[in-house]
């Protein structure tokens, strides 16, 4: 793990599940907006989203009422949906707990030189809304989100900030995080207090304080 950290020029973070303890409210935010659609559909939208962290809710829109509604859905409709998650979900992120010994480690990266980043599936302007709320904004040289996948943001990231892939390592806790971190050779390590299948073989850690070790 240490070599992981020495060798690389940014560390870049997922956000829900990983520097925020919110995976638990989007969860309930989905099941919330398919509940008028039965029980069944409520729980196989749950279900999905509790294996599929990473892909942004537009995406899930989509393939929920594709797959389980068999219904194609207009670009108001995505709208309305997305506005309907917001007011569900923005007061619950505002309250979720920041990841234990988060901070500490982002100022010991900070103190270190690396440069830090944030890339999630949530919408740009609603993380960036929970960073500052949350007082950890400035940590970040840049944060990245919104309708694009995480490799389109790795891009992005890496014009932008003129840094190749193998320069960077890349903190998640979904097995998209791994495939897309994986596609860009950018080096991965898996966050959560249960390795799941996708992430046997994987650098593993369960709390930041095991980070915060490897970077003093």
């Amino acid at each position: 793990m240490r070599n992981c950290f020495e060798t690389k020029r940014a560390i870049v973070f997922d956000f829900d599940g990983v520097l925020l303890e919110s995976t638990s409210v989007k969860k309930w935010a989905f099941g919330e907006l398919y509940k008028k659609y039965g029980k069944q559909v409520q729980e196989k939208v749950i279900e999905y989203q509790k294996n599929n962290g990473g892909i942004n809710r537009i995406e899930k829109f989509k393939y929920f009422h594709k797959n389980f509604l068999n219904q194609e859905l207009l670009d108001s409709d995505i709208r309305r949906l997305s506005d309907e998650f917001r007011e569900l979900t923005i007061s619950e992120l505002k309250k979720s707990k920041i990841s234990p010994f988060a901070i500490d480690v982002l100022l010991i990266l900070k103190k270190r030189g690396f440069l830090l980043y944030c890339v999630s599936a949530s919408p740009l302007k609603e993380l960036i809304e929970i960073l500052e709320y949350k007082d950890i904004s400035h940590f970040f040289t840049k944060v990245y989100g919104g309708s694009k996948s995480k490799e389109d943001n790795f891009e992005l990231l890496s014009c932008d900030e003129k840094i190749n892939f193998s320069d960077m390592v890349y903190i998640g806790d979904s097995e998209i995080d791994l495939t897309s971190s994986v596609r860009k050779n950018i080096d991965f390590i898996g966050y959560g207090k249960i390795v799941p299948k996708w992430g046997k073989g994987q650098n593993w850690i369960y709390n930041w304080k095991k980070i915060a070790g490897y970077c003093e």
